[in-house]
């Protein structure tokens, strides 16, 4: 199972990416939307957890553009602070 990790900033990708590959979940992280998105359309992922910083904007876009994809996997949001 595969899972993508969208990182705003700070350490949290590599806290998530290390629990979920300790749970033996193939992890994959994406630096921004704009990966994130190309990752989306053209792998296959089991979920996706995605970071909503501060300002929440690029996680709260990233969010809106994985609804109008076909297949949706599902989404975990962590809203964190800087």
């Amino acid at each position: 199972m595969k899972i993508l990790v969208v990182k705003a900033a700070g350490d949290f990708p590599v806290s998530v990416s290390a629990v979920l590959s300790q749970a033996c979940y193939t992890v994959e992280s994406a630096s921004s939307i704009e990966l994130a998105s190309h990752l989306l359309l053209t792998e296959r992922y089991t979920g996706v957890a995605v970071e909503v910083g501060a300002s929440g904007l690029e996680g709260m876009n990233l969010l809106g553009r994985i609804r109008r994809y076909r297949q949706v996997p599902p989404v975990v949001i962590f809203a964190t602070t800087n």
